[in-house]
């Protein structure tokens, strides 16, 4: 009887996880620590989707444009995800530290949008990376930079968020500087060492053109990253120009990015890595 009643219990933990919506909404933890953050919520419309979009402005001349991961796409790799939203949010919790004026873009389908028209599964499973999603997010960035007069504008992502800069940088005539954080820059190679399905649909990133050379881009690796290993991203990036790559040795997917953001972000400006090299990194 015992035994019964644990398996039920873990029966129904599992059913609320997979149900985030019933339990808990992760687009409005979100919203909550933005508002702390003292961000502006905003939904904008880009190509068919809505967006969220969370704001903050300083006045300065620089934009940082933060661009999310791919939050939770499967559960357990077996099930798809009905809310793909992360409850997290790494890409918010650093433009919490950035003093620049700021715009976070969320993906299509997230942050409370996964139930609504013309939104699917594949948009955050195999197509995650699709023209469809990339041409979306392109035509709100397109607009806000047209609205706004910036001097420097600098796509950040983090993971997914990554993978997706360097997606928009290929069309927004503005970008000044890409940063991305263990993102996914070879989809192919990604999904052939984890043993995944292939991203049909899906753009990568490695198969693009470089992007131009006045463009600077930054590109940071966890040594410890099982996720995106460094490999990935060293390889994906043989053929830009303009790409700098650090690798630190104590760093995974997600740990600890956040503790030294204000020097990244610090390096970003300056556009001198000597220090960050010195201090983190490793060969």
């Amino acid at each position: 009887m015992l035994k019964f009643s644990l398996i039920v219990k873990k029966t129904l933990i599992l059913l609320c996880v997979i149900g985030l919506s019933a339990c808990s909404t992760p687009g409005h933890k979100l919203d909550l620590f933005a508002q702390e953050s003292g961000f502006e919520r905003g939904v904008v419309t880009g190509k068919k989707f809505q967006h969220v979009s969370y704001q903050r402005t300083n006045g300065s001349k620089r934009l940082h444009i933060y661009l999310e991961g791919d939050g939770i796409p499967w559960w357990l790799r077996v099930i798809i995800a009905k809310n793909p939203t992360g409850r997290y949010g790494l890409g918010l919790r650093m433009m919490a530290l950035d003093n620049n004026d700021s715009f976070y873009l969320a993906r299509p389908c997230y942050n409370g949008f996964y139930d609504t028209e013309p939104c699917n599964n594949t948009l955050w499973t195999g197509r995650r990376y699709s023209n469809a999603v990339v041409s979306s997010m392109h035509a709100v960035l397109e607009k806000y930079l047209e609205e706004n007069d910036y001097e420097e504008v600098v796509l950040i992502g983090h993971s997914g968020g990554g993978t997706l800069a360097m997606l928009l940088a290929q069309r927004l005539k503005d970008i000044t500087a890409v940063l991305t954080i263990a993102a996914n820059m070879d989809i192919d190679a990604w999904t052939e060492l984890h043993g995944y399905t292939q991203l049909q649909g899906s753009i990568n990133p490695a198969a693009q053109p470089s992007l131009p050379a006045n463009i600077w881009q930054l590109h940071l690796a966890g040594k410890k990253d099982k996720n995106v290993p460094p490999s990935i991203i060293h390889g994906a990036l043989r053929n830009q120009i303009n790409a700098n790559t650090l690798t630190f040795s104590d760093y995974n997917h997600h740990c600890c990015w956040l503790d030294i953001w204000p020097e990244i972000l610090k390096a970003l400006e300056s556009r001198e890595l000597n220090a960050l090299r010195r201090k983190y990194a490793t060969l």
